[in-house]
């Protein structure tokens, strides 16, 4: 079997996982959250756009793989949550950013997050869904890629996997 192909393979393979979980949560939550009375449309939004943050992230992943894996926990817990909340631009470099500019949610909770706060102080001007949809798919695109080319070039000895 090419080693591109089993790569591909984990790679549906966890695309197609971590988009499940993500929408049986989604569900049990709105359910649990709001009865009957949630909002269909937002619902299904949502759940295309945690399917696209499930492909967009499991393709970085991949290509984080080959790397110690706190580069990997840098990248999602720190990077990713904070990101977002520095002014300006730099905030683009963030893939939470285009997912969140593509599902918008008010605070229904009524409590105020000072983080939020801040970060509205200082944002520019709301993405572009177009825009946001493209950036998703070509770090998607490049990322797996990459991935794929680096998988199926590199030497991948047992022993390294073991330890």
């Amino acid at each position: 079997m090419p080693r591109w192909a089993l790569f591909i393979g984990k790679w549906l393979g966890a695309v197609v996982l971590t988009a499940a979980i993500s929408v049986v949560a989604t569900v049990l939550t709105a359910a649990l959250s709001f009865g009957s009375d949630f909002d269909t449309e937002v619902l299904l939004r949502d759940m295309l756009v945690l399917c696209a943050g499930a492909v967009t992230y499991v393709s970085l992943f991949g290509l984080l793989s080959g790397r110690p894996w706190l580069i990997a926990a840098i990248f999602g817990f720190f990077w990713e949550t904070w990101v977002t909340y520095v002014p300006g631009d730099f905030r683009r470099l963030s893939v939470m950013t285009y997912l969140k500019q593509l599902s918008p949610h008010a605070d229904i909770g009524g409590q105020e997050n000072p983080l939020e706060a801040l970060s509205e102080a200082f944002q520019t001007a709301q993405i572009d869904p177009l825009t946001c949809w493209n950036t998703l798919t070509v770090l998607t695109i490049l990322s797996l890629a990459i991935s794929v080319a680096v998988f199926s070039m590199a030497e991948f000895l047992p022993a390294e996997e073991a330890a």
